[in-house]
């Protein structure tokens, strides 16, 4: 009896005819032969192949989205190659005057020029080459109660560090331009390794016997001048934070000698005290006779009005 060889798959077809049967099946179609889709065995198997194909692509599609964790990991390598360029960048001032041949290059910066009350002080530091400290490069906008984190890392790397402080009477009798100006230097002759050069935030310093180089808004652009920047501004705040237990009531502890509203209301009720600068204006208005509660308040507030112009003003040049 010859069989009809349409009727009967060929070896090894078996498995293919038997997974488009199966997915016709499934799919409510009928019969290979009843699926207008596929006219043929061979038609329905090869309709199979390319689902099964589908489903082995699946696996591999789902592989080449990235996971939440790759993509957390890439933004952190991303973040952490951009703050070290800008690290890197803090270097460039150091670098040139590395390479003209000067070794230990001494940042220079003041803190306390503006306040009412209080010193000036100025630090001076010498880093190594390779000081590197993740956040740093932020140390303008630092908040207050982060600074002493950095000032203990540059106390304890630093080559040198070394601080000038100018008191409240001589800033009266000199006035407080120089008063920064003799703190700077001060600073600069304290460091234990002599500097062969010095990079000053925004101004030059008269006087010095080495090379100098002015750098505006240096405790951005320059490694050692943030450095001293954190060293001054810390050391500041912790001698305004003994003022106000000697001096309680002007609340020296927390806005650092600096004019705020609630500094001049002090000052007009209260009187100035032993460390206020009685050079300034605010201060010697407050040394006129006693004025009224109400005449208080509205000096105080003239005198917030004013700072806060003049702070615009120095902000646009």
């Amino acid at each position: 009896m010859q069989r009809d060889s349409q009727a009967w798959p060929a070896p090894g077809d078996d498995l293919r005819v038997a997974a488009a049967q199966a997915c016709l099946d499934a799919a409510g179609e009928g019969s290979p032969g009843e699926n207008p889709a596929a006219e043929s065995l061979d038609e329905a198997a090869a309709a199979a192949d390319e689902a099964a194909l589908a489903r082995d692509d699946e696996p591999a599609a789902r592989a080449k989205k990235p996971s939440r964790r790759r993509v957390l990991a890439a933004k952190k390598a991303a973040r952490t190659r951009a703050e070290n360029n800008r690290l890197d960048a803090m270097w460039k001032h150091e670098r040139e005057l590395w390479r003209a041949g000067c070794q230990a290059i001494a940042g220079v910066d003041e803190s306390g020029v503006g306040p009412l009350a209080g010193p000036v002080v100025a630090a001076a530091a010498i880093l190594p080459g390779d000081f590197k400290v993740r956040g740093f490069w932020e140390c303008k906008r630092l908040l207050r109660d982060k600074r002493p984190h950095f000032y203990g890392i540059i106390m304890d790397r630093a080559i040198a560090v070394a601080v000038g402080i100018v008191e409240v009477d001589e800033i009266d009798r000199i006035n407080i331009h120089q008063a920064a100006l003799k703190a700077m230097r001060l600073a600069l002759s304290g460091l234990q390794t002599r500097p062969d050069s010095a990079l000053v935030d925004g101004f030059s310093i008269p006087g010095l016997d080495i090379f100098q180089r002015p750098v505006v808004d240096g405790d951005v652009y320059s490694m050692s001048i943030a450095a001293a920047s954190v060293i001054a501004k810390v050391t500041r705040d912790r001698i305004m934070e003994r003022l106000d237990r000697l001096y309680p009531g002007y609340g020296f502890a927390s806005h650092k000698g600096y004019g705020t509203r609630a500094h001049y209301r002090a000052l007009v009720t209260l009187g100035p005290c032993e460390a206020h600068r009685r050079s300034f204006g605010p201060v010697m208005r407050a040394l006129q006779p006693q004025v009224s509660a109400e005449d208080a308040e509205s000096l105080a507030d003239a005198a917030v009005d004013l700072a806060d112009a003049c702070a615009d003003v120095v902000g646009d040049l």
